[in-house]
């Protein structure tokens, strides 16, 4: 997204570009990129009918008029979960992200609470090594 014409004439001269020869992630790429995931999961959300509280309320009752109607509030549920996930990556991720370049190098994320925070940790653990100080001229 914020690739610099270096990076485009690489992709653009060599199908087997040297990934190696490509400068490292940036901040803007993936405040870019966050915004994006937490946009397009959150109008996806807004598509389904309900929240997903409504649909764990309806799959607890267990009260079915036949095994294909609970499938498919099944699989409804289990595609709002993920996008919930990505939106919440996206929001943390943001969070970290749009602090001052030292706050971002420090970030304490190592106390989330659950599994699901975990993973975004973990998101947030490996690309902050990657980026580069947006004060200094690469």
């Amino acid at each position: 997204v914020n690739a610099s014409s270096k990076d485009y004439e690489l992709f653009r001269t060599s199908p087997s570009f040297d990934l190696e020869t490509i400068g490292p992630v940036s901040i803007g790429n993936e405040i870019t990129m966050l915004e994006m995931i937490e946009k397009s999961s959150t109008q996806s959300l807004e598509r389904f009918p309900g929240d997903l509280a409504t649909d764990h309320k309806m799959l607890k009752a267990n009260r079915w008029a036949n095994k294909a109607q609970m499938h498919c509030l099944r699989v409804r549920a289990n595609e709002k979960e993920v996008l919930h996930w990505y939106r919440n990556l996206a929001r943390k991720g943001l969070q970290v992200l749009k602090q001052s370049w030292e706050g971002v190098r420090r970030s304490n994320i190592g106390r989330l609470k659950d599994i699901r925070e975990a993973s975004i940790a973990s998101y947030i653990l490996t690309i902050t090594p990657l980026l580069t100080d947006p004060n200094v001229n690469h």
